[in-house]
């Protein structure tokens, strides 16, 4: 009875207990991105666990004939990992693989041969890891894109556009006082892989305000939403200049100042208006803006209260003013050319020339005249009148010299043919007259042979 009852208790004490579990850890494999043949894929193995790691070995497998392995953090830069920690704090760590994918199709990459203690030295227990990774080829890529463009709404904080927003409707307005400056317009895109341009704080002007805001999806396909602001103008100035309908831009920070131009203030119509002066060479500017909310900078003359399109070229170390030719000089002709998008009035020789002649100002030092302008160096010189005509005295003389040269050779052919041809008629002459000689000659001779010979021998009586 005694020995079923200690039985019992041994039984029981076995029973309670506590059961220890040998330490774990976990092994994983990630990879970045989409794998594109040609393309490289980043391949992360990770070694964690809920104690403290001590040491470790494992070795990465991958499909050759899929990847090919060029970079490695592991030791050596192969695919074996292995690791050794002595701070006892250590919990996880990570590996980080790069191979080139070099066809289409599933390839796999794995985790074997794997050794793991604890910071303690006991073996932790852990689970081989294992990837497939999808090899797609670029046009796949390419076709998997999304091709959303849309925006999911369009809000100018503040105000309510006209019509109410429709992600389909690409054109829509809005009128605001005559003192608001400027606005915020969030444009928020419909597909979260697609990009917009074009929102944000808008700084406005009196009048028409064009925004366009561009979604741009992951396709590449664009679409342009058109949102044009009027600002009130309650006493606006228009002008006509040519046969556009502008009007004067009245705020001083819708302009921008050329070099050499400080801001300044006029009366237009009894209004003050900002305006932009160079000093050197009396040039006053003034905004102008055309219906569509473009705003330019316009030469502006109070006397004769004209308005002219101010444009700048900008050479090495030369702003210029171009302007119309006042005079052609001789052998050049009036032509255009384009000078940084823009085409101006100039004199040239003629097509194929490298350099023409413009007219306009300086702007750094205000002198006005004439340029020689280089087209293939893109460089700007003041024209020297009397270098070029010497140049074109020289050219003139050498061309005469060079006709005196060319008829004297002419003279100098005609007369060696004429040599030529009389040495050809005086050999001709010649064999002809020997040819007489001899013929001559052979007459004579036949008409002796010809004629009977005397006997001399007389015949016995």
């Amino acid at each position: 009875m005694k020995k079923k009852n200690l039985l019992i208790l041994l039984i029981a004490l076995f029973l309670f207990i506590p059961s220890v579990k040998a330490a774990s850890a976990s092994i994983g494999i990630s990879t970045s991105g989409k794998a594109v043949v040609g393309n490289t894929v980043t391949v992360t193995v990770s070694l964690s666990s809920s104690q403290a790691l001590g040491s470790w070995e494992m070795l990465l497998n991958y499909d050759s004939s899929y990847l090919k392995l060029t970079s490695s953090t592991a030791e050596g830069g192969g695919t074996k990992m292995v690791g050794y920690v002595s701070n006892g704090s250590t919990k996880k760590t990570s590996y980080t693989f790069k191979f080139k994918t070099l066809k289409k199709g599933s390839a796999s990459v794995s985790i074997s041969n794997y050794s793991i203690y604890a910071y303690d030295e006991s073996q932790m227990s852990a689970s081989g890891a294992s990837k497939s990774i999808s090899i797609i080829t670029q046009e796949e890529l390419e076709a998997s894109y999304s091709k959303d463009n849309s925006l999911k709404s369009l809000v100018v904080e503040g105000y309510e556009i006209e019509p109410g927003f429709n992600k389909d409707v690409t054109d829509y307005k809005l009128t605001v006082p005559a003192d608001v400056t400027k606005v915020n317009v969030v444009a928020t895109k419909n597909d979260s892989t697609a990009t917009v341009t074009g929102g944000g704080e808008i700084a406005l002007s009196e009048g028409s305000n064009n925004v366009s805001i561009v979604v741009t999806a992951q396709n590449g396909s664009t679409k342009t939403y058109n949102l044009v602001i009027t600002v009130e103008d309650l006493n606006p100035i228009e002008v006509k200049v040519g046969k556009e309908n502008l009007s004067i831009v009245k705020r001083a920070d819708n302009l921008t100042a050329p070099n050499g131009f400080q801001p300044t203030t006029i009366k237009i119509d009894d209004v003050e208006i900002p305006a932009l002066f160079n000093e050197d060479n009396g040039l006053t500017l003034v905004g102008l803006k055309d219906e569509e909310g473009n705003i330019s900078l316009y030469i502006y003359d109070d006397k004769k209260n004209t308005y002219e399109l101010y444009l700048e070229l900008n050479f090495d170390g030369i702003s210029f003013y171009p302007a119309a030719i006042p005079e052609i000089f001789k052998d050049y002709k009036k032509d255009t050319i384009e000078i940084n998008k823009q085409k101006i009035e100039c004199l040239r020789l003629n097509k194929k020339s490298n350099f023409v002649i413009l007219y306009g100002t300086n702007l750094l030092t205000g002198k006005k005249g004439y340029y020689t302008y280089d087209i293939k160096n893109n460089t700007l010189q003041e024209y020297n009148k009397e270098h070029i005509d010497l140049l074109r005295k020289d050219i003139k003389d050498n061309y005469y010299v060079m006709i005196a040269l060319g008829s004297i050779s002419v003279l100098m052919f005609i007369l060696l043919i004429l040599v030529i041809v009389g040495n050809s008629k005086t050999k001709k002459l010649l064999i002809a007259k020997n040819k007489l000689l001899a013929g001559e000659t052979l007459k004579t001779k036949k008409e002796s042979q010809s004629k009977p010979k005397k006997n001399t021998n007389k015949k016995a009586t």
